[in-house]
């Protein structure tokens, strides 16, 4: 019999204080990523992967790595990275310059540079999970190996103490065989406020005379392992105590609440030989939980948790090899898997590995990204390297693959493996340090260009029975025309990478939005929250704004709106003390064109500046700027040189001078270059039958212009152009005989009624 605790009741009345939200994903700024790993100081990390390796075929405990973890070393408020390695295992590679190793990269105003510790290891490592187990306010890490794990004390400044041994966690030896860690899982099953540890392992395998072909058919499989932590003191290991006795050749883990009792469950993804979910029992032990999502027979990879249609139930991704969909199960639907229905199944012949569900634009609705990459290149046919995968939340349970409006950084394809996430610039945007097999190893990934406002939230616990990671914890927001958005602090979930441990929630345009927490120890909190601020939150206490965002309020064209005149206005003010803001439009879909540009000086300021359209074709726009102390600005384009049943579009993201994104600021840009089709059907009702027959054909005709009452041709089409469902370019000339086409491009037209003609703006006629 399992215990229902009374934290259900106090989540009721938590969600009833927050009242309710709906609506579907407002249209803001999809993120295009830009690599940023040399320029970040990530460029000289080696890793020993399978891909240097091109003399030999790669072993097994090659094509497995590597992993990497977001957390902050130091303690100076920004995300530093550990980045794991192995080491060369062929004698050519043995005999290379330089050496693999395992180690911190800790960020500065400079970048990222590695500091030697003895965080730095050399030896056979897979992945890394970060966490404070002794809950002194440090993150500490342990990293996941062949032959021998490690854990590693923070210090307090960035430098590591190596205390595997002394804690009881070296996890060397699995029988006759060495264990071979993959990754790690922190959480507080037994809710003491003291971390515990599970550990996956893979296999026996034979590092000594590998066997000519990879796969969990030549490494018979190992037991997990779950370590009963001390709050520092000594791990004891329960595993059989708690239950968990499967043994399988599991490649990553996730523990959330899962049926939101309050206790924390597991996940295990397997490899062949049928994925665990284990529920908590309240009592220490574990059992399984007879779902579709329990025993699923696949060859699973990669583990991700995390509420993706919003219905308030957490669902779980698995990711699986090359020919098996990737396990998609919905905890509101009774885990109904949906990885083999469109548009998820086009993940059918590639190798997945690490998966997220989080909201990558901020328009308020998670969103899934998968790493994928074969284990080795096949006959010089088959390549390794592989696409990312990103599926973008549409609502209402739609979803669909986003392939080309993501950037050339994550559109190229990669023999990818773990990826950690997280907004390592603190620009309120979700950046993947994505890690590849191979000797490129490393892929910071920015994300650029988001317009959605965020919330970053990050929790500390301060009450017996919560740990000071507050993992466990459960965070429900709620913002105007948002569906509940709940997210839960998890440690650990991937594959052999651990992310950003602070919670990230787009609110779309949202400029606020209402808080819950249900902590470990059953307690709960409400607060309200303003938008596109960093918010640490100790249990009990009110929150304290670490960074708020510069917002800026804008008013622009509506998506898919035809303008008229030819061209837009958006305007924008932000709050006092910015020097410069910068308006980007970045490539458009379809017949679009790309715009940038920027000012920074007080007054009127006439610029012009240059677009170029989808087929290559550049126009020179005519710009008005004025621009006051508080940066209010307006910004407008005149109707140059495009076709006129051509559009541009774009969403248009604004920056401060000083870098800083401008949250609330992102909008949709339409500009049409003609006016609309009722506006042309009245423009034809009045032209001479003649000219109307012109505009209607497709080929030249010689028209007979007829003199008006004031001795004028009161009607001339002096331009060519084939463009039938396009507006003709009026002016008033001489009578005579005009060679014409059907044109497009109105240029300020207006008819008068009283003389029944059009007045337009000087136009050279076509003589014959």
């Amino acid at each position: 019999m399992r215990r229902v605790g009374a934290s259900i009741l106090a989540l009721a009345i938590l969600a009833a204080s927050l009242g309710s939200g709906h609506g579907d994903p407002p249209s803001v700024g999809r993120a295009r990523y830009a690599d940023e790993t040399v320029a970040a100081g990530l460029g000289s990390y080696l890793h020993a992967g399978f891909l240097g390796n091109v003399s030999t075929h790669p072993i097994f405990t090659e094509i497995a790595g590597p992993g990497a973890c977001w957390l902050d070393a130091d303690g100076d408020g920004r995300l530093d990275a550990y980045l794991v390695n192995g080491v060369y295992q062929t004698t050519s590679e043995l005999n290379a310059a330089r050496q693999p190793h395992s180690g911190l990269w800790l960020q500065g105003d400079a970048g990222f540079a590695e500091r030697d510790s003895a965080a730095r290891l050399v030896g056979i490592y897979f992945g890394c999970a970060a966490a404070d187990y002794d809950n002194d306010g440090h993150p500490d890490v342990f990293v996941t190996g062949f032959g021998g794990s490690v854990l590693l004390r923070n210090r307090g400044d960035g430098a590591f103490d190596n205390v595997t041994a002394a804690l009881g966690v070296a996890d060397a030896a699995c029988g006759d065989w060495p264990c071979w860690a993959t990754s790690a899982t922190w959480f507080d099953y037994d809710r003491d406020g003291c971390l515990d540890l599970f550990v996956d392992h893979f296999g026996n395998y034979d590092l000594a005379h590998p066997p000519p072909e990879n796969g969990p058919e030549v490494a018979p499989p190992q037991q997990n392992r779950l370590f009963h932590g001390a709050c520092g003191g000594a791990f004891t290991d329960v595993t059989e105590a708690a239950g968990l006795t499967q043994v399988r050749h599991s490649w990553s883990s996730a523990a959330a609440d899962l049926d939101d009792d309050g206790w924390p469950d597991l996940y295990v993804s397997n490899d062949g030989d049928g994925n665990d979910l284990l529920l908590n029992q309240a009592d220490g032990t574990f059992a399984p939980w007879d779902t579709p999502a329990n025993n699923s027979l696949r060859h699973g990879m990669g583990t991700a948790i995390g509420d993706l249609d919003l219905d308030g139930h957490f669902d779980v991704v698995t990711t699986n090899f090359v020919t098996e969909a990737n396990g998609l199960f919905l905890g509101g639907n009774g885990y109904a898997d949906i990885g083999s229905g469109q548009p998820f199944d086009d993940a059918v012949p590639q190798s997945g590995w690490a998966a997220r569900i989080a909201d990558l634009d901020n328009n308020g609705w998670p969103d899934l990204m998968v790493v994928n990459g074969l284990t080795e290149t096949i006959g010089g046919r088959i390549p390794s390297e592989e696409p990312v995968l990103l599926y973008e939340n549409l609502g209402q349970g739609a979803y669909q693959r986003i392939r080309d409006d993501v950037g050339p950084s994550l559109a190229q394809e990669l023999t990818g493996r773990g990826a950690a996430w997280g907004d390592y610039d603190d620009d309120g945007a979700l950046d993947v340090l994505l890690m590849e097999a191979g000797p490129s190893p490393a892929h910071l990934l920015h994300a650029r260009q988001v317009g959605g406002n965020a919330l970053t939230l990050d929790l500390v616990g301060a009450h017996a029975g919560t740990t000071r990671d507050a993992v466990g914890a459960r965070v429900t927001v709620r913002a105007p025309g948002l569906p509940d958005q709940v997210q839960e602090k998890m440690l650990g979930e991937g594959f052999l990478s651990s992310s950003d441990p602070r919670l990230h929630v787009g609110l779309g345009d949202a400029t606020h939005a209402d808080v819950g927490i249900r902590w470990p120890d059953g307690s709960t909190q409400t607060f309200p929250a303003t938008a596109n601020t960093f918010l640490r939150v100790t249990e009990g206490d009110a929150p304290v704004v670490l960074r708020a965002l510069p917002v800026v309020s804008i008013s622009g064209p509506a998506a898919g709106q035809r303008l008229e005149p030819l061209a837009f206005t958006a305007q924008a003010s932000a709050p006092a003390g910015i020097a410069g803001i910068a308006w980007e439009f970045p490539e458009g879909t379809g017949e679009g064109a790309s715009v940038a540009h920027a000012f920074t000086d007080v007054g009127w300021s006439a610029v012009r500046a240059t677009a170029t359209d989808a087929h290559g074709r550049t126009s020179t726009h005519g710009t008005q700027v004025f621009v006051t102390d508080h940066l209010q600005a307006s910004l407008a384009f005149d109707e140059d040189a495009f076709l006129p049943a051509e559009q541009a579009r774009g969403n248009a993201t604004v920056r401060f001078s000083n870098g800083d994104p401008v949250r609330g600021a992102s909008v949709h840009i339409a500009i049409a270059y003609s006016t609309g089709l009722p506006a042309l059907d009245a423009l034809l009702a009045q032209l001479p039958r003649a000219v109307r027959q012109v505009l209607t054909g497709d080929e030249a005709w010689e028209v007979d212009v007829e003199t008006g009452p004031d001795g004028r041709a009161p009607f001339v089409v002096p331009f060519t152009a084939p463009s039938p469902t396009g507006l003709v370019d009026l002016s008033t000339n001489h009578p005579g005989t005009y060679v014409v086409t059907a044109t497009g491009g109105a240029r300020g037209s207006s008819f008068d009624p009283a003389l029944g003609r059009f007045s337009v703006a000087p136009a050279l006629p076509r003589l014959s």
